[in-house]
């Protein structure tokens, strides 16, 4: 049961770098003014497309990292609930053999 633990911590470790990668995207978005522009003009407006796509890409991607970080936790804390299982059976069938025995 053992590895089915230390396979919940990696998945844990996992889910904090998926939640970090979240938050970093969601700066990434609001800090990339070099796509943000004023002015008249054709390539202004397809710049400012741009950077609106860009915006919407990078905010999706750090909603997806956030949702994902929330399903990997979740399968980490599923995964320790199956070990306990996987223990407490284990336990019961020592137990039962020793008062066979």
């Amino acid at each position: 049961m053992e590895s089915l633990r230390e396979l919940a911590d990696k998945l844990d470790e996992a889910a904090g770098t998926l939640t970090a990668a979240g938050r970093e995207l969601g700066r990434a978005d609001r800090a990339r003014p070099a796509l943000r522009v004023d002015g008249p003009g054709r390539l202004t407006g397809t710049i400012r497309a741009l950077g609106e796509q860009w915006q919407a890409a990078i905010g999706a991607r750090a909603t997806e990292a956030t949702l994902t970080a929330d399903r990997v936790a979740d399968l980490a804390a599923t995964l320790r609930l199956v070990a306990d299982g996987y223990a407490d059976t284990d336990d019961a069938a020592r137990r039962r053999h020793a008062r066979e025995a």
